[in-house]
């Protein structure tokens, strides 16, 4: 089986006033997917990622990609793993 890997490099983001929360920003980053689908900001993405590297995106039409984020994580998961792909997310330990 063919794993993808990504790195957590999800952040917390301050606007300077104390009055609001820091705001938190999913970010996921794969050498193993194809360039030009940039970071995926969620788990989900990061499936999708992988599912559409495999499927060498750039020979499917817009429309057939797009489909591919309206899918449930565990449906994600059942196609990769159907294609024969895993994907592995190292995780941050605090984020701050």
């Amino acid at each position: 089986m063919k794993t993808y890997f990504y790195t957590d490099d999800s952040y917390s983001f301050s606007n300077g006033c104390s009055c609001c929360d820091d705001t938190f920003i999913e970010c996921y980053n794969s050498e193993d997917t194809d360039y030009m689908l940039g970071s995926a900001h969620s788990i989900e993405d990061c499936w999708v990622n992988a599912i559409l590297t495999e499927l060498k995106v750039m020979s499917l039409d817009p429309a057939e990609r797009e489909e591919y984020w309206q899918y449930s994580l565990d449906t994600l998961k059942t196609l990769a793993y159907s294609l024969g792909i895993d994907v592995e997310i190292e995780f941050q330990e605090d984020v701050e």
